[in-house]
């Protein structure tokens, strides 16, 4: 899978914090994400679900960018991603995604709950 927007492939900033600062910076892409929940998600649907969650995500979001500069996307896939570190099942992962879709952009709650529905 390739996910990019205008400008590109999307790739993100982590950083680990620490009781000594930043432990680790590392770059991520939505690639990233699918790769590590590979390791424990492997049924073709609940993928769908993720990739569609985020493409949602992403189109909701375009356009908005961070304090840093950055697409505002980047945050809700680093949740995604530190949730995928802990082997959550799809629907967190999605909830991860999509959270801040509501309070972000124009999409109403019932809408989302439809979409969910849909996917």
């Amino acid at each position: 899978m390739n996910f990019s927007n205008e400008s590109g492939n999307i790739n993100f900033n982590i950083f680990f914090m620490g009781s000594e600062g930043i432990l680790n910076m590392t770059k991520i892409s939505f690639e990233d994400l699918i790769k590590k929940v590979n390791e424990y998600i492997i049924d073709f649907k609940e993928l769908e679900l993720i990739s569609n969650a985020f493409s949602y995500a992403s189109k909701l979001h375009e356009g908005q960018k961070r304090q840093s500069g950055e697409d505002y996307i980047v945050h809700p896939v680093t949740a995604a991603f530190i949730f995928a570190e802990t082997k959550v099942k799809t629907e967190k992962l999605c909830a991860a995604l999509l959270h801040d879709t509501i309070e972000d952009t124009n999409i109403t709650k019932e809408k989302i709950e439809i979409l969910i529905s849909m996917l």
